[in-house]
């Protein structure tokens, strides 16, 4: 995974192996009631611990008792030591092991291995492309006044239950008045049949990042099937021309839409909301973009989460 963040200062700090962690206001806790070392930074804190010879994802909580929320980091192997970077700017935050599914895509290979690439108008079909270009997936391309310039990626190997998905946006500029949004796709059915365009079943956490009136507003959002249901929480956004994160998660069900500035890390907005419609399914996510020209590179999707099984 490349980073778009400044990397924190930090400092090592090593443990005894207690049950349980409080460091300042942060506790922090293993399944395996062990953390031997932590690598505090400004603004994040690096977990480490021994490979526990199954796929394991780190879950976050406020409180001991859950509910815990899978948080959607990278998880590297150093030196036989699986490390994970969490951020810590929250008061108080719980975080341990959960058995479950980690996948990163940096996209470096540039034939989107393992991806599946819907245009869901086929008139777009090799006018407006994905490419990975320069370390990041490329959207570009005419949009000769297309009634639907929808784009989307997924994974058919990854069906998540509980999930934490992330992605970088970069370089997004758009004209004045041109609508524009980006949704993350989690639950799909995995039944879903492309080729028939009839409207995918899943959660899309969406971010407007422009409507048709104003640039300088935006929307974060849920559809529970597109392009109905939609709830969402208005906001104004500073600096159009910013790099975003955005993070989607889902804990039974609740979801929860964060929208992050790259660099800074503050927090720009949040949204949640409950539904009771789905329980599992695949991930990926969508672009739309209505400027005559789209152009734009999202960078680092991230998903981890548990399984149905």
């Amino acid at each position: 995974m490349k980073t778009h963040l400044p990397d924190p200062q930090t400092r090592r700090i090593r443990f005894a192996p207690p049950a349980g962690l409080l460091l300042g206001s942060i506790v922090m806790a293993s399944i395996h009631a062990q953390l031997p070392d932590l690598n505090i930074g400004v603004d994040s804190v690096c977990l480490t611990w021994a490979p526990t010879g199954e796929e394991c994802i780190v879950v976050c909580a406020e409180s001991p008792d859950g509910p815990w929320t899978p948080v959607p980091v990278p998880i590297r192997e150093v030196d036989g030591q699986h490390h994970a970077v969490v951020r810590c700017s929250d008061q108080q935050k719980y975080f341990r092991l959960a058995k479950g599914l980690c996948f990163t895509e940096g996209f470096e290979a540039t034939d989107l291995e393992g991806w599946t690439v819907l245009h869901w108008d086929p008139a777009t079909e090799g006018i407006i492309i994905p490419e990975v270009s320069c370390g990041a997936l490329r959207i570009h391309g005419p949009n000769a006044g297309f009634d639907s310039p929808l784009i989307a990626l997924y994974r058919t190997d990854r069906a998540l239950a509980d999930f934490g998905l992330s992605l970088d946006i970069l370089d997004w500029a758009h004209e004045d008045g041109a609508g524009a949004n980006l949704a993350m796709i989690a639950r799909l059915d995995p039944a879903f049949d492309p080729s028939s365009r009839v409207d995918p079943q899943a959660y899309f956490g969406c971010l407007v990042m422009s409507d048709n009136q104003d640039r300088r507003k935006s929307n974060l959002g849920f559809y529970t099937k597109y392009p109905d249901d939609w709830d969402y929480s208005p906001f104004e956004r500073t600096d159009a021309a910013k790099d975003y994160r955005i993070e989607f998660t889902g804990v039974g069900n609740k979801l929860t839409l964060r929208l992050f500035e790259l660099g800074s890390g503050r927090l720009v907005h949040e949204f949640q909301e409950h539904y009771n419609k789905r329980d599992s399914g695949l991930v990926g996510f969508y672009v739309v973009d209505h400027d005559p020209t789209v152009d734009f590179r999202v960078d680092n999707f991230i998903a981890v989460g548990t399984t149905s099984e």
